[in-house]
């Protein structure tokens, strides 16, 4: 039992909903906050390495030097065309540039804000409160929203997109042949979130067919097929505008991350069924994704229901096979899932609900919650329905954990990403100079009066296109060092971790296996013109010393491979 206070006594399920939403903000600023580093008087706020590339870009169109990374160099080395222009928006406020990634941050927060309180206020409507502050509160603190959220990417509004072009595909009033009534417009909406990220065009293609069988099977009126007609070819128009766009400010039709990270073969099948399964299980998100294929199936197989059911196995079903063809990510939490959490959350909680018979209510009495509950007569099915919670509640108790780690971790790269810009600032590198990186994020965005070469090949064509290395993690799969340090020849090169000692006693022999970092540790061009030539960057906490920074040396000289000297 939970006190409450006098004052909400009222609406008590309202007054529990607004206990979360307090929650979660209380939550998400002190993580903001966590995230921020202070260096000589000036706070600095960071997002995730990736999203500062799309920063750097947002930068520079903002300062009249176009939507490049480098100056003079059109080359699109994002995915998220909308969200980067809106980034664009803050910079034209004309603030510091070290608090623009908070703006971005407090704009996801708001928007996490009303996802939540979206399906809060469907679900109160159709299922009750108790479903409904269920939902809300694990969509407040599932890892992988709250994260990307955070980290400023663009998932937060896609997930709020979708949700308004999909719920109607678990809930909704029903028409008399107990079909769900179609949202007409979703086609438009998922046109939206492919115009912030080009990929969410497998949701433009799955609203497209779920809407045009919806339609078809409630026998929409002439007005409503006006509506999906006008839905659909308007998002088509929306896309290949900015296809048209992409090819005459590019030169290319697709971003240049996708030659970078999209190779079909068996290998990226394979890596794509690994994503799914960590996604599961090191991600800590085997409840929602157990719970929505056991809400689908048991769906599909009720002759009397499995109309309802359709639309919703066609809206994910798209996704997960274009997460397993093109591999993921390298990244945990599962940002190619995130889109469809908040549904795949509802699904969870209400095949829990529909399927194991555990009837749980709460009623209000002297402003007390009292919690009452029924168990089913079948052991069996109670066997299944208490694994399946354990599952449901892994998932959601994973949050301070994951968080704990994440957050630390990620506060000594922001560090450290601090005192390597001051270093550099410190060496009187004219405007202009080269400098190679591997994070091609945060560094690049905090020196915009440099240019800078992705070794990875992100912002670089001849890069992306070449042939990948087998077995090495999508997106870090593609380099060349006698392009990047033989024929460009960077001023300074900065390593993504350290060379140190522990580095140096896992490098493997073999040649064909070794990773990016490897290869450049063994590099002629780099043992001949950096890896001598190590230039300090003083750090107060050891652990934050991530980044090492090596300068060219105009002489070939060098010491034994692996010792380093500092300046």
């Amino acid at each position: 039992m939970v006190w409450l206070p006098t004052w909400c006594r009222k609406d008590k399920t309202l007054a529990c909903f607004i206990v979360i939403l307090l929650a979660f903000s209380s939550a998400y600023i002190l993580a903001v906050c966590k995230l921020c580093c202070v260096d000589e008087g000036r706070v600095y706020s960071f997002l995730i390495d990736d999203v500062m590339i799309g920063m750097r870009y947002a930068y520079n169109l903002a300062h009249g030097y176009g939507l490049v990374w480098n100056p003079g160099e059109r080359i699109q080395g994002y995915t998220n065309l909308g969200w980067t222009l809106f980034s664009a928006l803050v910079h034209w406020l004309n603030l510091p540039i070290n608090l623009n990634s908070l703006v971005i941050q407090l704009v996801n927060g708001i928007l996490h804000l009303l996802l939540i309180t979206y399906w809060f206020r469907i679900l109160r409507g159709s299922y009750g409160g108790l479903v409904a502050l269920a939902c809300a509160a694990i969509m407040a603190f599932n890892v992988s929203i709250f994260i990307f959220s955070l980290q400023g990417y663009e998932t937060t509004i896609i997930c709020l997109l979708a949700s308004l072009a999909f719920s109607w595909c678990i809930v909704g009033p029903k028409n008399e042949l107990g079909i769900t009534r179609i949202n007409f417009c979703a086609p438009l909406l998922t046109a939206l979130c492919a115009l912030i990220r080009a990929d969410s065009s497998v949701l433009f293609g799955s609203s497209v067919l779920v809407t045009i069988v919806g339609a078809l099977l409630v026998k929409a009126t002439k007005r409503q097929w006006a509506i999906v007609l006008a839905s659909v070819l308007s998002g088509m128009a929306a896309i290949c505008l900015m296809l048209i766009w992409q090819k005459y400010y590019y030169g290319d039709f697709l971003p240049n991350t996708f030659y970078l990270k999209c190779n079909p073969s068996v290998t990226t099948v394979l890596e794509g069924l690994k994503y799914f399964s960590n996604f599961a299980l090191r991600d800590w998100q085997i409840g929602y994704l157990a719970g929505t294929i056991g809400f689908l199936v048991k769906g599909l197989m009720d002759t009397k229901t499995r109309s309802n059911y359709w639309p919703l196995f066609f809206t994910l079903t798209p996704s997960w096979l274009y997460i397993i063809g093109v591999g993921g990510d390298c990244f945990g939490l599962g940002r190619f899932f995130t889109p469809l959490l908040p549904m795949m959350i509802v699904c969870s909680v209400l095949f829990f609900r529909d399927t194991f018979g555990r009837q749980i209510s709460f009623t209000f009495s002297d402003g007390r919650i009292n919690w009452q509950s029924r168990r089913v007569q079948d052991e069996r099915l109670e066997f299944a329905g208490d694994a399946f919670a354990l599952l449901l509640a892994y998932s959601v108790l994973s949050f301070p954990f994951v968080m704990v780690r994440a957050l630390n971790t990620t506060k000594l790269l922001n560090m450290d990403t601090i005192t390597t810009v001051r270093t550099l600032r410190a060496m009187n590198l004219k405007p202009g100079t080269l400098i190679g990186v591997f994070r091609a994020g945060s560094v690049p965005y905090y020196l915009p009066e440099f240019r800078f070469h992705d070794f990875l090949g992100k912002c670089d064509t001849h890069i992306s296109h070449l042939q990948a290395h087998e077995g090495q993690l999508v997106g870090h799969n593609k380099f060349d060092y006698q392009y990047s340090l033989g024929k460009l020849k960077p001023e300074v090169v900065i390593s993504s971790h350290p060379l140190d000692s522990k580095f140096r006693s896992r490098l493997r022999q073999d040649p064909s296996n070794r990773n990016y970092l490897e290869t450049l540790y063994y590099d002629d061009d780099f043992i001949r013109y950096y890896l001598n030539n190590f230039v300090l960057v003083p750090v107060t906490n050891k652990a934050a010393d991530i980044m090492w920074v090596y300068r060219r040396s105009s002489s070939s000289d060098h010491n034994e491979i692996g010792q380093p000297r500092s300046n």
